[in-house]
């Protein structure tokens, strides 16, 4: 899980609301100019901000529940 900002830019990720990944589904995709990101890492595989990281959110899953700590 990671928060919804571009390492290059700061411009959420997604493309429509909830839509994050390529169009095979393999990757994160930046809506703006089309960073790729590996959904495991974070880390930037293409793009402007290649090499750089998607920061990660804090979270746990308790009794099917996610719970998450957001960023201060």
């Amino acid at each position: 899980m990671y928060c919804n900002s571009c390492p290059h830019t700061g411009v959420g990720l997604e493309w429509i609301p909830d839509r994050f990944l390529n169009h095979e589904k393999d990757l994160i995709q930046c809506s703006l100019h089309g960073a790729l990101f590996e959904i495991e890492t974070g880390y930037c595989i293409h793009g402007p901000c290649a090499r750089e990281r998607l920061t990660p959110v804090e979270h746990v899953i308790e009794n099917g529940t996610v719970l998450v700590r957001l960023p201060d």
